[in-house]
């Protein structure tokens, strides 16, 4: 009977490399398996669970396969860390675990999830990037006469100096009515 996800592994064996090894940036799917392993012997998965969990259903920012976990995140060099605040991910993984629940994990690994947590720099609300340009340019408008002048300024020179037609009525060069 096993006592512990797949994922959940995978979490505890990149978590475990992560705070030995606080100096690198990420781990070898091959190092991270070796832990897994290391970790938990007697645990008989197949031979692919682990590095499939390790390439792709625990990968943050990969599509969903079908696993929605956020507990990794692939770095450019192939190698992979713990997901962490403010990382990006694929939309279809929002609502992923990104930690194993401690209740069931044995307990010997809950420390992991406690330093994990710690570890973690504090929320910091992010600031909408397209809210933030809000009053971008406001004095250029200002010395414009405003943007609603500008624009009507702009439709009523759209055909050139003093020609006021109608977009609606205006006839594509080269084309015939039919008559």
């Amino acid at each position: 009977m096993k006592t512990i996800t797949a994922a959940d592994l995978v979490w505890i064996a990149t978590a475990s490399l992560s705070r030995e090894f606080p100096d690198r940036t990420g781990f070898s799917p091959d190092e991270i398996r070796r832990r897994a392993s290391e970790l938990e012997p007697s645990m008989e998965f197949a031979p692919s669970t682990i590095p499939t969990h390790v390439g792709r259903h625990c990968v943050a920012n990969k599509k969903p396969d079908p696993g929605r976990h956020r507990k990794l995140y692939a770095l450019e060099d192939g190698t992979y860390r713990l997901f962490r605040e403010g990382d990006s991910y694929d939309p279809g993984r929002r609502n992923g675990k990104v930690e194993p629940d401690p209740s069931s994990i044995p307990e010997k690994y809950r420390p992991l999830v406690v330093w994990y947590r710690q570890a973690q720099p504090a929320a910091v609300p992010k600031e909408d990037p397209l809210l933030a340009l809000r009053g971008l340019g406001k004095e250029l408008w200002r010395e414009l006469g405003g943007g609603e002048k500008f624009i009507r300024e702009l439709r009523a020179n759209w055909y050139g100096p003093g020609a006021r037609q109608d977009p609606a009525k205006a006839r594509l060069p080269g084309k015939k009515r039919a008559g």
